[in-house]
């Protein structure tokens, strides 16, 4: 397992599990700037980092066995993220008794998507969306 707070390295690709659109079609799916807004849970810690999982530690099936709702799966890799704007990328450890679950090792976050000092609430849209646009659909 990664050290809380390590970076996750370049090569390696994440998964992120946002909710569906209201109308689902996965042929037609491209990811949005919505699924990578952090949620109120995510922004009440420090830093604020969303969710994402290390695809060569933790599978589909078992990212999305830590969901409590319906999700879609989109992955990217991680030098192309973060060169779209995002913050850095690193491992964050999930508290007991979830840590002892296949897959756990792999829970990374995303950090650096919210308002920067200085930036307008435009660019950091327009940020969400160069970020939003280096995910692709996966499937299981």
């Amino acid at each position: 397992m990664s050290a809380d707070g390590s970076p996750v390295p370049d090569d390696r690709d994440v998964l992120r599990l946002p909710k569906p659109p209201p109308i689902f079609v996965p042929a037609d799916y491209v990811p949005q700037w919505q699924d990578f807004e952090p949620s109120t849970t995510e922004k009440a810690l420090t830093p604020v980092r969303i969710s994402v999982w290390d695809s060569s530690l933790t599978t589909v099936d078992e990212a999305q066995a830590f969901m409590n709702r319906r999700s879609i799966v989109v992955a990217a890799n991680v030098a192309t993220v973060k060169a779209a704007g995002s913050g850095a990328i690193v491992y964050e450890a999930i508290p007991p008794p979830n840590d002892a679950l296949r897959g756990a090792a792999g829970h990374a976050g995303i950090e650096g998507l919210t308002q920067a000092p200085g930036e307008t609430k435009k660019g950091r849209l327009d940020r969400l969306t160069r970020i939003a646009g280096c995910f692709q659909l996966r499937s299981r």
